[in-house]
């Protein structure tokens, strides 16, 4: 193990991150320029020595990431200005360094290559590949533009999500008459209440955060109070309701021409076929074609689905349903149908004991102990908790953070992210942030069974990452799996929230301490699939919207009006900006590949069935079977070492099959 050691967040000083950060980048282009001057290259003296400097800058400079996603301040975002133009410009250098590529291809076509570990095989062939897309190749006239364009989108993807998170941050709502919140659940009134006091006002604060807007949405019986919340929601950085100080989409065009600037630099047609140049995805047209004959699969359920809601409403208040009552009766609907209240359920998700069952399961499926730091813990926040990862025989594997609630300055939705990968010179080191509703009152904090899903969903990206067996650093972990495949570890886990045994586990009243019983377990579990065609139809037109956006580029609204009128089973409203704020392909790496959320499905879904296959067989639960072993042996530790169709077969002994998908959720029998 080397001597990279993580910052102590206490002594973290942001004022001098960017003067550290440039004489760390300067150090490493001294030990480039050293590698470089040797007669022959191998893979010792050459490729593992830049791959030390590249661990050593992830190190360095992921907590700066951290901090611009969960603690993001007026100071941090000036150093985030700062920092990332010159991470920007030494990738660059490294990645169009023609010296660097010819010493990769001379180890590439050696007599040595041979002798090479798979492995390291494909750090080289990979590294080869990433070259070429950084534009290695290109004339210096071009590699200029080409980089011009790279600082560009850095600056503005970053400015994105500022103004996604300034602008709902900037609205709030003070409600004092309690009348105004009926049928809103007391936990939310009482986190409203707790935000109004620590701005010294009286009454109940509503904001744009999801703890507070999501229950708004589905439980209050004021009509005219969620139009407000849902437009302000619907137009977050844009030129309607007040946002036009932060308005995304004079920054989503040049995003989009940039993008494709970049991609016809390097001799691909559109931006789409250079982003499925790294992908499982062959090209445009099989993804286009897998996501259209998906639609045609689910689109009559979907459309049923919308109809009988809109009945429902009709049939309940006389109301022809606008889209800001849609999650309201979607909910009351779900209660009536399956008996299934989601208010209720929340009782017995406490946090820490979900967190507790998790990693339970966890440690059933792979043969590991999880222990929490009990001592010098080194934490940014007070609510984020430090975890260790030992080996069934005590040796020490990984560490973890979890950030689980909301609160300013943290950017909205969940994810992963590493501060280190495993690797010969040191061990893996992640967080996972969610933003669940914080603890109020000195109660504990309780989950929604969805928030129950989006903390599983994380910890299974963490566990990819941490549980890593590859030691090579450019492929450890998430390191070197293609985007498209990424979320297969991810959606796997979601599973287990949906099993009548698992449930029985995981949940335990903070009152009584009962668990879930069999009545509401059953009509859980049957209310799964509810929706499940609605579900769809927007993942589908997300991933399709996306996709044509970057194929032709035909201005974003009018790209999703069309793609909504293919897919879509209802109308959205004139004044809805969603692009605006859909940060996932601005801002968060997802651009040309929302597609990889369902394409993953299928890929997580065949993976479960074998799980469930084994219990059958077995006549045993989910955590018995040996099947978590092999997971992890042949799949879920390999990281990037095989490319993932691979992985897969090695796992499953067979393509995968898109059936688990569409059984799992009720599509077809």
């Amino acid at each position: 193990m080397s001597d990279f050691q993580l910052t102590t967040f206490k002594e973290f000083k942001i004022e001098t991150f960017v003067e550290k950060l440039e004489a760390l980048l300067e150090k490493n282009r001294k030990v480039t320029a050293e590698a470089l001057k040797q007669s022959t290259f191998n893979y010792d003296n050459f490729v593992r020595i830049l791959s030390n400097a590249d661990e050593e800058l992830e190190l360095f400079y992921s907590p700066l990431n951290l901090y611009n996603g969960v603690l993001n301040s007026t100071e941090v975002r000036n150093v985030v200005k700062k920092a990332r133009p010159l991470v920007v410009t030494y990738s660059l250098e490294r990645s169009q360094n023609k010296g660097i590529f010819d010493a990769y291809n001379s180890i590439k076509n050696s007599a040595e290559f041979l002798n090479l570990t798979f492995v390291q095989q494909r750090v080289v062939t990979e590294a080869l590949k990433h070259f070429k897309l950084s534009g290695v190749h290109l004339k210096d006239e071009d590699k200029k533009t080409f980089n011009t364009i790279a600082q560009k989108l850095s600056k503005l993807e970053t400015q994105f999500s500022n103004n996604t998170l300034d602008s709902r941050q900037s609205w709030s709502k003070t409600v004092t008459n309690l009348k105004e919140l009926e049928g809103t659940p007391k936990n939310t009134l009482d986190l409203m209440k707790q935000k109004a006091e620590e701005k010294k006002i009286d009454g109940w604060l509503i904001t744009l955060d999801a703890p507070i807007m999501m229950p708004l949405m589905q439980y209050c019986k004021n009509s005219s109070l969620k139009e407000e919340v849902f437009k302000k929601a619907s137009c977050l950085a844009s030129e309607l309701e007040g946002f036009e100080k932060w308005n995304n989409l004079p920054i989503m065009k040049e995003i989009l021409e940039l993008r494709q600037a970049k991609a016809k630099i390097l001799g691909f047609e559109s931006f789409v076929e250079l982003s499925l140049a790294s992908k499982m995805a062959s090209g445009f047209a099989e993804v286009n074609t897998f996501l259209s004959k998906l639609s045609a699969q689910t689109k009559s359920l979907a459309k049923k689905e919308y109809d009988d809601l809109k009945q429902f409403a009709k049939t309940k208040d006389n109301l022809v349903m606008q889209d800001w009552d849609r999650a309201y009766y979607a909910e009351l609907f779900k209660k009536e149908k399956f008996k299934v209240d989601n208010e209720e359920i929340k009782q017995y998700f406490n946090d820490a004991h979900v967190i507790k069952t998790l990693f339970h399961i966890t440690e059933n499926l792979y043969n590991i102990k999880i222990k929490e730091k009990a001592e010098n813990k080194n934490v940014w926040h007070p609510d984020v908790t430090e975890y260790e990862i030992f080996s069934s025989a005590g040796e020490y594997i990984a560490k973890f953070y979890l950030d689980l609630y909301a609160r300013s300055g943290k950017s909205s939705g969940a994810w992963m992210s590493s501060f280190s990968s495993y690797s010969k010179n040191q061990k893996a080191i992640a967080y996972m942030v969610c933003n669940a509703s914080p603890r109020v009152n000195n109660q504990p904090a309780l989950l929604s069974h969805n928030d129950v899903i989006t903390l599983f969903h994380e910890f299974g990206h963490g566990i990819h990452h941490l549980l890593s067996a590859i030691s090579e650093f450019d492929l450890s972990g998430g390191g070197g799996v293609e985007w498209d495949a990424i979320e297969a570890p991810s959606q796997f886990m979601e599973n287990f929230c949906w099993d009548p045994e698992v449930l029985k586990m995981l949940s335990k009243h903070y009152k009584t301490k009962e668990s879930l019983s069999d009545h509401l377990i059953d009509a859980l579990i049957a209310s799964k699939n509810y929706n499940i065609g609605l579900f769809f139809a927007k993942q589908i037109e997300l991933g399709l919207f996306d996709l044509r956006l970057h194929k032709y580029n035909e201005g974003v609204y009018d790209t999703l009006n069309k793609v909504r009128e293919e897919v879509s089973v209802s109308k959205a409203p004139d004044f809805n900006r969603f692009p605006n704020s859909f940060g996932h392909i601005f801002a968060g790496g997802y651009a040309s590949g929302y597609y990889s959320y369902i394409w993953a499905d299928v890929l997580s879904a065949d993976i479960f069935m074998a799980f469930k296959e084994e219990s059958i067989k077995n006549k045993t639960n989910l955590l018995s079977v040996n099947t978590g072993k092999r997971f992890l042996k042949t799949y879920l530790s390999q990281g990037g070492a095989k490319p993932a169709m691979e992985l897969f077969k090695d796992f499953r002994g067979r393509e995968p099959d898109i059936d688990a998908l569409l059984s799992m959720n009720g599509i077809k029998q």
